[in-house]
């Protein structure tokens, strides 16, 4: 049995609804981490299945395991601010009650955060599996530093999985934590707030969590609900940064789809993500030295938007200028 410390270097923030099926694997990925000075926080959201029971038997074994049961059904952003609240880590961690922890995951996010001061939260790479896993669905490649994190924010693309980010508590608490509206997801809104509070983020490139895919949570929900979700969502986040017109909404949307976009689409979109880029330095959410890496970063997006032609003859052309120790426009691709 381990003694609970007072103050824990991590809280893991848990929200849990009618999760028994899978509580048990996720409680046990967090409680057999390599890093073991932290508290896991379940947050029980007006459960009606054997939640309580389950968290129980674990209390019981390691005293590092704390139960909140909230009186009724708030969505999970309500549950992970309470569980924010009573953390008493000097960094918060969340992870979702039906997905997994790989061993190193907090040890990896607690070293990042400690040798970094000036950054405010950290992400892994994760991947969604099918409910037994034992089929990889899909890998979720998150960018590694800042401002490629801030780009894919405001275009709409993943920039940092919700369910495994560790973040300052200090910092967490100061952005308000995540909007009670939105009462499944909010992760964009959460980052955004965390952004215009200074933080600054980033992706660690080891795959440290597994997202399962099941009948019962959102990741099944209908492809026509799902793209509607997403588009509001991306018109709400860029509204921070002013003016958000639908035909720029439709051309990033054909971005995350992996469509091809016409020569003319692919101008307006350059043109609509360098405008993105200037502002998000104007309102120093990002240092104006990553403007060439963010333009480069841009570059690589369109070249995947392109027709198949127009990518062999970039990749012809950046062999060419490289050859010639000149990097120019796609030498960072």
């Amino acid at each position: 049995m381990t003694d609970q410390a007072i103050e824990p270097a991590i809280s893991v923030v848990m929200p849990a609804y009618n999760a028994e099926k899978y509580l048990a694997d996720a409680i046990e990925s967090i409680l057999t981490q390599s890093f073991k000075d932290i508290e896991v926080i379940v947050v029980d959201d007006a459960s009606t299945d054997r939640t309580l029971e389950i968290t129980q038997k674990y209390q019981q074994q390691d005293k590092r395991l704390r139960y909140i049961a909230l009186p009724n059904n708030q969505g999970m952003t309500a549950a992970r601010n309470h569980g924010l609240a009573s953390a008493h880590g000097e960094f918060v961690a969340f992870s979702d009650a039906d997905d997994l922890n790989l061993p190193t995951r907090l040890q990896a996010q607690y070293e990042a955060l400690k040798g970094n001061p000036h950054i405010g939260a950290v992400g892994i790479r994760s991947q969604v599996m099918n409910a037994d896993l034992s089929r990889v669905i899909l890998p979720k490649l998150c960018p590694a530093y800042h401002a490629n994190i801030v780009l894919a924010l405001f275009i709409g693309d993943l920039s940092i999985v919700g369910g495994a980010i560790m973040v300052r508590s200090e910092l967490a608490r100061k952005a308000g934590g995540w909007d009670e509206n939105l009462r499944i997801g909010g992760e964009g809104d959460f980052f955004l707030c965390l952004l215009l509070c200074g933080a600054r983020f980033s992706n660690i490139q080891q795959m440290l969590y597994i997202q399962r895919e099941h009948d019962s949570n959102m990741s099944r929900q209908s492809e026509t609900i799902a793209v509607r979700k997403t588009f509001l969502h991306h018109r709400r986040i860029l509204s921070k940064l002013g003016a958000v017109d639908e035909p720029m909404l439709i051309r990033f949307s054909k971005f995350r789809s992996k469509d091809k976009l016409s020569w003319q689409d692919r101008r307006r979109a350059k043109k609509d993500m360098r405008r993105i880029v200037e502002r998000t330095i104007e309102l120093q959410m990002v240092d104006p030295a990553d403007r060439v890496l963010m333009h480069s970063d841009i570059d690589r997006r369109l070249e995947r938007a392109s027709p198949r032609l127009w990518q062999q003859f970039c990749h012809w052309r950046r062999k060419r200028q490289n050859k010639g120790n000149f990097p120019g426009i796609f030498g960072r691709l």
